[in-house]
C-alpha cells in the first residue's frame, strides 16, 4: 500500500508537464537483395530472308534466336552505384557482369547538388497548368474518402461521404508511408493551388472530389515538417558515421584500411554545417555576396526567447497536426516588419565572374530567416535543435580525425567550425546566428544534407519565390485553349 502514494504523484507530475512530440520512423522494413538483370546484348542477327536456306525459326546458329529467343536481345539497366563505401562481403556478386561498385567522385558531387537532383526526378504532369515538370517542383494530391460529419465542416450543407483531395508523399517515407492508387499533381506554388480550386481544375485528378479550404495552409505545414525530417535523419546519419580514434583498417568506418585515410585527409576540411563568425556574417551583410561554392543554404536562426510568464522556453516540435489556437502559434510579427522567408546572394562578386552573362548565369545561394521560415515556435525550437546538434556532432569529428590523422600538419586537419576556435576576448571571432550548410562529394558519404537543401527549396517555391515572372504566371493565370476532356491521374 505504500506504493500507492508514489504512483500517485508520479501520475500526477508526468500530468502537469507539457507534451513533446517526438518524430517516429516507420519500422525498417527488410529490404529485399536488389538483383540485376543485366547481361550483354548479342549482336543483332540479320533478317534478310536470303541469309537463310531455310525458315528464319528453324534456323541455329551460336547466337540466340531472334524470333524464338527475342528476350536475349532485350536491354537491362545496371545497377545503381552506392554512395557509402563497400564492405568486403558486399564485393562478391551473384551476377558477375553487374558486381555492386561504388560511386566516383563526379558522381558523388552530382548526387551532392540538390539542383541536379531535383531536374532529375520523375517527370509528371500538372493539373493546374496541363505542363510537364519533374516530380519535386509538384505536389501530388491524392481523394480521401470523408465520413458525413468531417464533410459538413469542410463544405456546409454535404451530409453524405465525399472524397477530398489531400497532400500525399510530402513528408518524409520513413515518418510517413505514400498513399498507394491514383493521384494528380500541381506546381508547388500556393498561388497554382488557389488557381486549381477556382477553374475546378482538381476534378481532372478525379471526378466528384472536393478540395477543403485550408487546404494551402495545410501543404504550407507539411513542407516546413518536412524540413525538420530531412534534418533529424541528417542528424542520425552523421551521429552513426562519426570515426572512432580506436579502431583502422577494416573496423573503421568507411572499410579498406588503405582508403580510409586518405578519405578523411579529404573530409576534414568540409564540414556539414558551420557557424560565421560575425566578422564573416558582417561582411556578407555589407557585400551581399556569400562566397562559399559548397553551400546549399545559409540559415539565420537565433536561439528562441524564454516566455515572460512561465520563464520557459518552448519545447521542440515537430508534430504535422495543429495544436490548437495558442500563444505560440500566433504570428510572431506583422508581415511588414518580419523579414523575408528567403533571398538570394551570390557566391562571387559581379566583377570577378569571367563567366559571361549570356552562357551561365551566376550562382546564387539562398539565405533563409528562421523567424519567417518557421513561424510556429516549437518548430522553430525543433529547428534549432538539430543544427546545434549537428555543430556537436562536427566537434566530435574533429577530435576524431585529429587522433587517427596525428602525424599530418595540424594545419591540414582543422575543420572551420566558427566561434569554437576563438581566443578569450576576441569579439569577431565569436559566432553569429547564420548557419551554413554545404554539400559537396566528401560531404555526402556523412550525410545527405543536399535533400535538406532540396525540403528548403521546395517550401521557397511553394512561397512564391522564383515564379515571378511573366512566362510562368501565364501557365496558371491564362485558361488554356485546349480543353481537356479528362486527366488520368498519375502514380
Amino acid at each position: 500500500m505504500r506504493i500507492l502514494p508514489r504512483l500517485r504523484e508520479i501520475i500526477t507530475r508526468q500530468r502537469d508537464q507539457p507534451k513533446v512530440a517526438i518524430p517516429r520512423c516507420m519500422p525498417e522494413r527488410r529490404q529485399r537483395r536488389r538483383t540485376s538483370l543485366y547481361k550483354p546484348v548479342p549482336p543483332v542477327p540479320s533478317l534478310h530472308p536470303a541469309d537463310y536456306t531455310q525458315s528464319i525459326l528453324l534456323a541455329e546458329g551460336s547466337s540466340p534466336n531472334p524470333i524464338t529467343e527475342s528476350n536475349a536481345y532485350v536491354r537491362h539497366k545496371t545497377l545503381p552505384p552506392r554512395v557509402l563505401p563497400l564492405q568486403a562481403n558486399q564485393r562478391t556478386a551473384d551476377n558477375s557482369e553487374d558486381a555492386p561498385r561504388e560511386m566516383t567522385r563526379e558522381e558523388l558531387s552530382w548526387n551532392a547538388d540538390p539542383y541536379l537532383r531535383m531536374l532529375a526526378s520523375p517527370v509528371r504532369r500538372c493539373a493546374a497548368s496541363e505542363r510537364y515538370f519533374p516530380s519535386d517542383f509538384l505536389i501530388r494530391l491524392v481523394p480521401m474518402r470523408v465520413n458525413p460529419r468531417s464533410a459538413s465542416s469542410l463544405h456546409p450543407g454535404l451530409s453524405r461521404i465525399v472524397r477530398t483531395l489531400v497532400p500525399d508523399g510530402v513528408e518524409h517515407s520513413k515518418f510517413k508511408p505514400r498513399r498507394s492508387g491514383r493521384g494528380g499533381y500541381v506546381l508547388c506554388w500556393k498561388e497554382a493551388i488557389a488557381q486549381m480550386t477556382e477553374r475546378n481544375s482538381h476534378k481532372r485528378i478525379m471526378p466528384g472530389v472536393v478540395t477543403y479550404s485550408r487546404l494551402e495552409e495545410h501543404i504550407s505545414t507539411l513542407l516546413r515538417v518536412r524540413i525538420l525530417q530531412e534534418f533529424a535523419l541528417l542528424v542520425d546519419s552523421v551521429k552513426s558515421r562519426v570515426p572512432s580514434a580506436g579502431m583502422k583498417g577494416d573496423h573503421a568506418e568507411g572499410g579498406r584500411a588503405e582508403e580510409r585515410p586518405a578519405q578523411l585527409s579529404r573530409q576534414d576540411h568540409t564540414s556539414i554545417l558551420r557557424r560565421l563568425t560575425r566578422d564573416e556574417w558582417r561582411k556578407v551583410k555589407a557585400t551581399g555576396v556569400l562566397p562559399y561554392p559548397d553551400a546549399v543554404a545559409l540559415l539565420v536562426v537565433p536561439p528562441l526567447n524564454r516566455d515572460p510568464q512561465t520563464r520557459k522556453r518552448p519545447e521542440p516540435s515537430v508534430s504535422p497536426l495543429p495544436t490548437g489556437q495558442d500563444d505560440s502559434r500566433a504570428p510572431v510579427a506583422s508581415q511588414d516588419t518580419s523579414p523575408p522567408l528567403s533571398a538570394l546572394y551570390p557566391a562571387t562578386r559581379a566583377e570577378d565572374d569571367f563567366i559571361d552573362d549570356d552562357t551561365l548565369p551566376c550562382l546564387q545561394i539562398p539565405l533563409y530567416n528562421g523567424l519567417t521560415l518557421f513561424p510556429y515556435r516549437p518548430h522553430r525550437a525543433a529547428l534549432y535543435s538539430y543544427l546545434t546538434q549537428l555543430l556537436s556532432i562536427e566537434r566530435r569529428v574533429l577530435s576524431k580525425v585529429k587522433a587517427l590523422t596525428a602525424s599530418q600538419p595540424q594545419e591540414t586537419l582543422k575543420i572551420k567550425l566558427s566561434g569554437d576556435d576563438r581566443e578569450p576576448g576576441d569579439t569577431k571571432a565569436k559566432a553569429s546566428h547564420a548557419f551554413l550548410l554545404c554539400s559537396n562529394a566528401d560531404t555526402i558519404t556523412r550525410g545527405d544534407s543536399a535533400a535538406v537543401g532540396i525540403a528548403l527549396w521546395r517550401l521557397r517555391m511553394y512561397e512564391g519565390f522564383g515564379w515571378q515572372s511573366e512566362n510562368t504566371r501565364r501557365w496558371v493565370s491564362d485558361v488554356s485553349r485546349k480543353r481537356v476532356s479528362g486527366f488520368r491521374g498519375q502514380t
